[in-house]
Formats: structure tokens, C-alpha cells, sequence
């Protein structure tokens, strides 16, 4: 008996598009991954705030960072605030147009935010910009109206002796 030679499927006209949607997945994916990693200096709890506006992006920037416990961070390295004047000095020195993005933690003592600001400014940044995180909209009317709609409703106390 001889051997059938093997059968070759009909060739199809159109296109796989499952390959396709798999690899486009996988891309998505990744970039959902990878893109909170991306965010310049040291991660904080941004405060928010009603009245922001928005800074143009530029590349150069220099970020500053004060967490929750009011540690100082140069970009992602931990400074203290010598350290910081020292390390802001020279930037300054290297291109003195470059601008700076201060991140203070919502819960950081201000003082210390205060302080990262003043050494910015000491070390001769004129661009300075403190970071914090927009409301929506829906939180700003409901603010707004909470606060004008509002009866201003006196309660009786006696005092006590």
C-alpha cells in the first residue's frame, strides 16, 4: 500500500486577528505596570487642593520630596537638609534655569516642607513648583455648595460649673 502524501489545508483569505488582540494585551499590560514606576522621585501622599493650575512639563526637572515622616528625598535619594543645600548648590551650578517640583506628603509637618522650599530658593532656583493633587470637580461643587447652602445653625450650650 502506498502512503498518502500529507493533506494541506484550504488557505484562508483572511486575517487572525487572535494573535493580534493577544500581543496588544500583553503591550497594554506591561504599559499599566510599568507607568507608576516612572514618576520622578520618591512616592508621597500628595496633598489636595481646590485651586491648582497645571505646570508645563519639562525635562530637566529636579524633584524633591518630603514624606510622612518629614525625611527629605534628592529625586529618590534620602538627604538631610545639609546634605540637601549641598546637593541643590551644585545642580544650581550645573544649569541654573532648571526647574524644581517640591512633592510634600499630605501628613508631612510642614515645617519641613517649608524648609526644602526656603533651601530651594537659598540655593538660587527661581522656578519652583509645590505639587499637589487636583479635586474633581464633582468634590469642588459639592465643597461649594455644602458651604453657601448651608444654614448657619446656632447650638444652645449652658456652661457648666
Amino acid at each position: 500500500m502506498r502512503a498518502r502524501p500529507p493533506v494541506r489545508p484550504a488557505r484562508l483569505d483572511t486575517i487572525n486577528i487572535t494573535p493580534l488582540v493577544d500581543v496588544c494585551l500583553v503591550i497594554l499590560l506591561i504599559f499599566m505596570v510599568v507607568t507608576p514606576m516612572l514618576a520622578p522621585g520618591h512616592p508621597v501622599e500628595l496633598p489636595k487642593a481646590n485651586h491648582s493650575s497645571p505646570q508645563p512639563e519639562e525635562k530637566h526637572t529636579l524633584t524633591l520630596s518630603v514624606d510622612a515622616a518629614g525625611a527629605i528625598y534628592l529625586e529618590t535619594t534620602p538627604v538631610d537638609l545639609n546634605q540637601l543645600s549641598d546637593g541643590l548648590s551644585a545642580s544650581h551650578a550645573q544649569d541654573p534655569n532648571r526647574a524644581v517640583r517640591v512633592m510634600g506628603d499630605g501628613r508631612a509637618p510642614f515645617g519641613e516642607v517649608k524648609n526644602v522650599l526656603r533651601a530651594s530658593r537659598s540655593a538660587g532656583f527661581s522656578k519652583i513648583a509645590l505639587i499637589v493633587k487636583q479635586r474633581s470637580d464633582a468634590v469642588q461643587a459639592a465643597m461649594r455648595e455644602a458651604e453657601s447652602d448651608a444654614p448657619r445653625e446656632e447650638v444652645p450650650h449652658e456652661r457648666t460649673r
